[in-house]
């Protein structure tokens, strides 16, 4: 018995020696300190349980103590990776914008807040289609409904153009960019979105200049080409194609040789190379034209440079030469005509101080002579013949500057005329009644050839005469023993419009083709020796059919050698409406 009483004693010393060392155990836990656990039983059992839990809390120490800087560690990456995602979220240069299913804007970065003219952290208060103006508005969240019933993409995982909606209520292009992104069971949609308001701006501008670049290359006249190392032909303008007479698809698969004289190739060939080596040529070569002419063209070309600087071909201009000679032949007639003008202007001068000073002379002279008169005493009544010649001469020169004026007024445009109803065959009778003792002075005839009757005739009736006048006191001046016709009849305007037509035919010297040419021109007379034999400026003709032009009618004249002239006045029935001078 005693023997089972000493058993149960060591048995509960034992559980008491563990409950003890449990004890201790769960004060080194609760404390977090370092703890070694004693037996208070000397017993074997004991004391390898101790031992046992010793080793227990020293392994699980270090584990717990080596799981504890892993996690701080994870700890300090995740960190770190936050904050350089917040970091690059932060400061992308492009809006991003963070949504859930229903639209609701969770986060934005700041360049999103800029872009669409928002305060730091108003974008949270919105949602995403607040920020996008009519159909788009509408449309979006359509979009995510759909995407998270059906799956189907759509716009998610894409890129397309739309419009941006700033606060101020302006809008702006931009690509939007949305992905779906999961977060455990909940969706997000990250939108980025780039402002294309400056890319498509320059592309607008690089379009212009595209356009300008191809308009002007079209619209020169000199062909222009470029062509790569191989001599495969890249562009071309309109004038290249129809000088060679190609169209363009046939023109691009053609080669640089068959378009050139046989014997010019090597020059241009040579030309070529030096393109290609020094960066610039020139040479004269032959083209095959439309019409299987060959026709001489000067090129200039220049060497045609890839992206990296290298050698990518070549690009030239060739101008005709055939255009060139009939440029300076050209501006040759032109210099000819300006010297011949400054002759005409120089002879006109010299005529003019001939004329002029002629009447005036006439006046001074029988001015001074009868004050020589009436101071011997001599009666004014015997003067009367001197003062004739003074009026004659003064109405001649007073004729002569009014050419001069009227001519003045009709090629500055400020001539009017003076439309008004009046008889044709009347005005005509008195013409021919004023000019009959010029007619006669030089022995001649004046026949005057008239319809019966004529329609009214809606013109200026004074510049009529002025013309008639003209014409009928030129071939009187040239008309020596001869006959003056002058005749009018009905006629038509460029086989239209009703017209009449006065005819002034006269026996005189006449003129010649180049003679009749030159007539109507200002300054200027059929020779120059008529003014020194006939008198007169050159200026009546030209007048005449300056004034013709102004009644919308014209003035010509047929003439023969030696055998006279025939000059004729065409005038409509109704002068055209006038247009009013300042």
């Amino acid at each position: 018995m005693s023997g089972g009483r000493d058993q149960a004693a060591r048995d509960a010393a034992l559980r008491q020696a563990v409950e003890h060392m449990a004890d201790q155990l769960c004060l080194a836990v609760d404390q977090k300190v370092d703890f070694v656990v004693r037996s208070p039983l000397a017993d074997p059992t004991a004391e390898k349980l101790a031992l046992l839990i010793n080793f227990l809390l020293d392994t699980g120490g270090r584990l717990i103590e080596q799981v504890q800087k892993q996690a701080e560690a994870l700890d300090r990456r995740i960190a770190e990776r936050s904050a350089l995602l917040k970091a690059v979220f932060d400061n992308v240069i492009d809006g991003l914008i963070v949504i859930d299913t229903a639209g609701q804007i969770r986060n934005a970065n700041n360049a999103a807040h800029t872009l669409f003219g928002y305060a730091p952290g108003a974008l949270r208060k919105l949602r995403v289609n607040d920020l996008m103006p009519e159909p788009w508005r509408s449309a979006h969240d359509g979009y995510l409904q759909r995407f998270l019933a059906t799956r189907d993409p759509h716009i998610i995982g894409s890129g397309r153009d739309v419009r941006g909606l700033r606060r101020d209520g302006s809008t702006f292009p931009m690509r939007l960019g949305v992905s779906e992104v999961h977060v455990g069971e909940t969706h997000w949609f990250v939108g980025l979105v780039h402002d294309l308001t400056q890319e498509q701006a320059r592309l607008q501008a690089l379009h212009e200049e595209q356009q300008f670049t191809n308009r002007l290359f079209s619209a020169l006249p000199d062909v222009i080409y470029a062509f790569d190392t191989r001599l495969r032909f890249l562009r071309w303008n309109q004038a290249m194609l129809d000088t060679v007479g190609m169209d363009a698809q046939t023109f691009a698969n053609s080669s640089v040789q068959q378009h050139l004289a046989l014997r010019d190739w090597p020059a241009v060939l040579k030309t070529i190379f030096d393109v290609f080596a020094k960066g610039e040529g020139h040479v004269v070569a032959r083209i095959k034209t439309a019409d299987g002419t060959l026709k001489p063209f000067e090129f200039v070309a220049s060497r045609l440079l890839d992206a990296q600087g290298k050698t990518a071909g070549l690009i030239g201009v060739g101008r005709d030469l055939g255009e060139r000679e009939a440029q300076q032949i050209a501006l040759r007639e032109a210099k000819e005509s300006a010297e011949a003008a400054a002759l005409a202007k120089s002879q006109f001068l010299a005529s003019m101080s001939h004329e002029l000073r002629t009447p005036l002379n006439a006046i001074i002279g029988y001015a001074e002579l009868i004050l020589e008169e009436l101071d011997d005493g001599v009666p004014l009544t015997q003067s009367r013949t001197d003062l004739q010649s003074v009026r004659d001469a003064g109405r001649h020169l007073l004729r002569l500057i009014n050419d001069v004026l009227d001519l003045s007024r009709v090629e500055a445009g400020h001539a009017q005329a003076l439309v008004e109803a009046f008889d044709p065959i009347e005005l005509t009778r008195s013409v021919a009644s004023t000019v009959g003792s010029l007619v006669w002075r030089r022995s001649n005839r004046l026949q005057v050839d008239l319809p019966e009757q004529l329609d009214a005739m809606h013109s200026d009736p004074g510049k009529i005469r002025q013309c008639l006048l003209n014409l009928l006191g030129n071939a009187a001046k040239f008309t020596e023993h001869g006959e003056i016709t002058l005749t009018l009849r009905p006629a038509t305007l460029n086989g239209i419009t009703p017209a009449l037509a006065w005819s002034v035919r006269d026996t005189g010297i006449g003129m010649n083709a180049e003679q009749c040419a030159r007539v109507f021109e200002a300054f200027t007379q059929a020779d120059a020796s008529i003014s020194r034999n006939y008198g007169g400026t050159g200026l009546g003709l030209t007048l005449s059919a300056a004034l013709a032009a102004l009644l919308g009618g014209t003035l010509s004249v047929n003439s023969t050698p030696g055998q006279g002239s025939t000059f004729t006045l065409l005038l409509p029935l109704t002068a055209p409406p006038q247009e009013r001078t300042a």
